[in-house]
């Protein structure tokens, strides 16, 4: 089973925390339908060491909602990659994100699913897929910052 962890932006504490994602829900919705965003809270759930010999606590920090992405189970320049991260390579901005896309260079188009490198400039012909820029292992390709840290860079 492979392990999915999350990150997000934890105002409470002031950093990143990272670990589980949780959507909670606060109110009863079930006999209404009336789910509303309001009544859901982001949380990311992750373990903290408290003493040596001690066992680990389990802790709960309340997330802002546009912080979070998940791990892509990469590692560029021995950095995790997460969605939400920029990257530039050859020049070019790009932030990770997970979705359907299309590779740049594939001949016939065919669609993807998966996390993808969206380029800020659209006119480039740089591949999409973030497998191929973290198999390159290029000094030359770097995470610069996140979208959350770095709001300019959203879409």
């Amino acid at each position: 089973m492979r392990k999915i962890l999350c990150r997000g932006w934890s105002p409470d504490l002031n950093c990143w925390v990272y670990g589980a994602y949780l959507d909670h829900c606060n109110k009863a919705t079930c006999f209404l339908g009336e789910d509303k965003p309001e009544y859901h809270e982001h949380k990311i759930i992750f373990d903290r060491l408290i003493d040596w010999g001690l066992p680990n606590t389990i802790k709960v920090a309340d997330v802002e909602l546009e912080s979070i992405g998940e791990f892509t189970g990469e590692y560029l320049n021995e950095k995790e990659v997460y969605e939400g991260d920029i990257l530039e390579a050859a020049g070019n901005i790009g932030i990770v994100r997970y979705g359907e896309y299309r590779n740049t260079f594939a001949c016939n188009k065919e669609k993807h699913i998966g996390f993808y490198v969206d380029w800020t400039n659209k006119d480039t012909c740089l591949r999409n897929d973030l497998g191929y820029w973290i198999s390159i292992r290029s000094t030359d390709v770097q995470i610069i910052g996140n979208t959350w840290e770095n709001k300019e860079f959203e879409q």
